[in-house]
């Protein structure tokens, strides 16, 4: 889960739709920058699938009683963490042998210098996983490869970015995880990504990756403070709606 404190309110964002919005960037990738056609839509269910496991665990929030907030994505235990990563991972296998490495390299990077003993028996069925799927591909280009991971990763961190601000923040209160900027993938023509907001829900990029102007919708759900102090928190949750935050991406 995607948790905002917003005073007397947290806003809720799922994984799995955080990961739909990664997705609609890889989907608008500029052809011309695309490395690797054929596959394509390899990668682009990769990236709209990363975080697959997450999809029925964050339909119920829980309660970090030591922080005394909801749990995020970034403080959940790590044996249960690495559980969710690797359903998700054996779900997208199913489908698509080469998303599937693609996502087992990029949940292995968040874990691989961990000392936790459940990140360590993370990391080495992956790279298990890894060998097997890469074998069964035959040879692989690893330029191919590592541009995909690199679209990947970059189409995570922008959605994350939208995600993680509320909507027109100032450079002052970017999240820590951006003050270095957003990796582009190496093809790009610039090593980071810039990022202006020109209105409240408008967000300026350069370079511009992207075939044309687009907008995405962001699901979110606001949640009361008081509600969860009196109902719990997957009750709260539950009886809450949806909201739709519309953003709009053009060139810088």
């Amino acid at each position: 889960m995607i948790v905002r404190d917003n005073k007397d309110t947290y806003i809720f964002i799922e994984q799995n739709h955080h990961a739909s919005i990664s997705g609609e960037f890889a989907f608008r990738w500029k052809n011309a920058l695309f490395l690797g056609k054929d596959f394509r839509p390899s990668v682009e269910y990769a990236v709209c699938h990363h975080d697959l496991g997450w999809k029925y665990v964050d339909k119920h929030p829980f309660w970090n009683d030591e922080l005394k907030e909801p749990y995020d994505f970034h403080h959940f235990p790590v044996a249960a963490k690495t559980a969710i990563y690797r359903q998700g991972i054996d779900e997208v296998e199913e489908k698509d042998r080469y998303a599937a490495l693609l996502c087992s390299m990029h949940y292995s990077r968040f874990l691989r210098k961990s000392n936790d003993e459940f990140a360590q028996q993370f990391v080495k069925q992956e790279q298990r996983r890894q060998s097997r799927i890469i074998k069964y591909l035959g040879y692989l280009n690893e330029r191919l490869l590592n541009f995909h991971f690199e679209l990947l990763l970059f189409a995570d961190q922008l959605s994350l970015y939208v995600c993680l601000h509320e909507p027109g923040v100032s450079e002052q209160q970017v999240h820590p995880f951006f003050r270095q900027g957003i990796r582009l993938p190496s093809n790009t023509g610039g090593d980071k990504l810039q990022i202006k907001w020109q209105e409240k829900n408008t967000i300026q990029l350069h370079p511009f990756p992207f075939e044309e102007e687009f907008s995405i919708t962001v699901l979110q759900k606001r949640v009361k403070k008081n509600k969860i102090a009196a109902s719990g928190i997957a009750p709260s949750y539950a009886n809450s709606s949806y909201e739709e935050i519309l953003y709009r991406f053009l060139p810088m």
